[in-house]
């Protein structure tokens, strides 16, 4: 699943009753893996949560619930924002050389695990239009550093629609 696909995503129990929106997911950016998303419920004031990631179904437009809701205080989400994949988009992505390659715009991660497999990489939007944008497999090497993103020389590129929906899909 992609990263930009879940974010706003309504979070349901498994009564089908809607418990909030999916706002960020928190992410290791050593072991390359989300571990738990932000769950914001917009009621006369807004409440959040933490919920693992490996306690969620992907279902359409919506998340299942398959755990428990914990509560977090919002000073502690803004006081830890660095650790949010949210704050990797738009990122400057360039090779061990140095070379530019693009910028984040989203991630693909593994529904089960919650490791991201690849990033989407934009070269601007006449690139985009032109050649589509390019998905990087992440792998050990790849860093996502304080200000860049790091990836190998020969990291692999994939351009075509056919190849992103099979990544996603399994």
């Amino acid at each position: 699943m992609k990263y930009l696909d879940i974010k706003g995503c309504s979070v349901i129990d498994e009564g089908g009753e809607k418990k909030g929106i999916v706002e960020n997911c928190i992410f290791d950016k050593k072991r390359k893996r989300v571990y738990s998303t932000i769950v914001i419920m917009r009621t006369p004031m807004v409440h959040s949560y933490i919920l693992k990631f490996n306690d969620i179904k992907h279902l359409g437009d919506n998340l299942m619930i398959k755990g428990k809701l914990f509560p977090v205080d919002r000073s502690v989400i803004a006081k830890n924002s660095t650790i949010m994949l949210n704050n990797y988009i738009d990122r400057t992505i360039i090779d061990s050389q140095g070379n530019a390659i693009g910028e984040m715009k989203d991630a693909i991660i593994e529904e089960d695990t919650g490791i991201v497999k690849a990033i989407i990489c934009s070269s601007g939007f006449v690139e985009d239009m032109m050649e589509g944008r390019k998905v990087i497999l992440v792998d050990k090497e790849t860093i996502f550093g304080k200000d860049k993103i790091i990836i190998k020389d020969n990291a692999i590129n994939i351009y075509n629609d056919m190849s992103i929906w099979k990544l996603t899909r399994g």
